[in-house]
């Protein structure tokens, strides 16, 4: 495991700034997954996310949301966006609700 050679409690304390250096997680899950219509900005900015008038994920009415509804979005879909409890992890939609929250600071 890339923590084989850190203490527990070093390998946690040092992971963490590389998140924050843009070493997250949900960014490639969202650009896989979720950027054909959301933009990779979360603006809904592309041509399949105007067609369905997609709301901003930047925006304060998605910001507000709470992580559970988040997820349970991202999992079960809603409205045309189609689900993806199938086909992602528990932990690559919580990476995904933590990057949609990080998207406000793009706008």
């Amino acid at each position: 495991t890339p923590c084989s050679s850190h203490s527990r409690r070093r390998c946690v304390a040092s992971s963490a700034p590389s998140s924050v250096a843009g070493n997250d997680p949900g960014t490639s899950t969202f650009g896989a997954n979720c950027a054909t219509c959301h933009a990779s900005n979360g603006s809904g900015d592309t041509a399949v996310g105007k067609s369905i008038h997609i709301p901003d994920l930047r925006s304060p009415a998605v910001q507000s949301q709470p992580d559970a509804q988040l997820a349970e979005i991202i999992t079960h879909g809603k409205g045309a966006m189609p689900p993806f409890g199938s086909s992602l992890s528990k932990d690559d939609i919580d990476a995904l609700v933590k990057h949609i929250h990080g998207l406000a600071k793009t706008k």
